[in-house]
């Protein structure tokens, strides 16, 4: 009967770290490269969002290497 209650529970033990432990695990390690390498503060904010209204708007790309504005043709 050992080995009947064993052969059960690693079934089930399988199915808990594929549907909790392992996307658990993986989460955490998605927040934690998020937080360390991804820099998302109010003035990057901005700058997305007026990048975005500037193309949907005129067909403009804001250049930073160049400090201007780009004329498209292609947007």
């Amino acid at each position: 009967m050992c080995r009947t209650s064993h052969r059960l529970t690693t079934p089930f033990e399988g199915l808990r770290q594929l549907i909790f432990i392992y996307p658990s695990a993986l989460a955490v390690v998605t927040i934690v490269a998020m937080g360390c390498f991804y820099s998302l503060n109010e003035k990057m904010y901005v700058r997305i969002v007026e990048e975005i209204e500037a193309r949907k708007t005129h067909g403009v790309i804001i250049n930073d290497a160049l400090r201007g504005v780009i004329r498209s043709d292609y947007v």
